[in-house]
């Protein structure tokens, strides 16, 4: 990854053998596919996009149910205008070669702030369907999936520090977890303050 800033990491069994692979996504907009050979060694298996901008956002989900685990990457866009980047999903298409067939899908835009995002997938409200969370720049958003079309919705703006420094959780990161065990999955984020947060997940109350 010689000559590649700030880079961005997300794991998971890709390709079915039974061992951890990742994605890496950074300043340049390559997002590159890093398969384990089963004993710890990591080869780059392809550059699965390139585009062309911040990749910072990197999750894995199985968006589509289907056994295999796809990504959802948030990339900002070279020509900005009102839609500053967007959120692909590129599918997992279930062979040893996972990616190399797949193409991007605009899933969602982004329209504030900045072109990319922290990113992470869960069933928030256990319907079955899973939400995006993202932390852009100063807000936490939530992106529900209505009528096939995801939509968003920010849920939460963190104040600046006392100095008057706006937080930037575009830089940061998000971690889900049940942590108070209530059998709802709760969040952790931080960004460019250094400020580590807890949200908790009433269940719908």
């Amino acid at each position: 990854m010689y000559g590649r800033f700030n880079p961005r990491f997300t794991s998971a069994d890709y390709d079915n053998d039974g061992d951890i692979d990742f994605l890496v996504g950074d300043n340049s907009g390559i997002v590159e596919f890093y398969r384990n050979d089963g004993d710890c060694n990591f080869s780059s298996d392809s550059v699965i996009n390139d585009f062309g901008c911040k990749s910072w956002g990197l999750t894995s989900c199985d968006i589509d149910n289907d056994g295999d685990i796809d990504v959802i990457i948030a990339a900002e866009m070279e020509q900005k205008n009102s839609v500053l980047g967007r959120f692909y999903l590129i599918q997992n298409n279930g062979s040893s070669n996972c990616f190399m067939t797949s193409g991007n899908k605009i899933i969602a835009n982004i329209t504030k702030y900045y072109g990319t995002a922290s990113i992470l997938t869960f069933d928030f409200d256990k319907d079955g369907n899973l939400e995006i969370f993202a932390g852009i720049r100063d807000t936490i958003n939530i992106f529900n999936k209505v009528n096939g079309v995801y939509k968003q919705e920010i849920i939460c703006k963190i104040p600046a520090s006392n100095e008057g420094y706006l937080e930037d959780l575009s830089k940061g990161g998000l971690a889900v977890g049940d942590f108070n065990g209530d059998n709802y999955s709760d969040i952790v984020i931080g960004g460019s303050q250094g400020i580590i947060r807890l949200f908790i997940n009433r269940g719908g109350e």
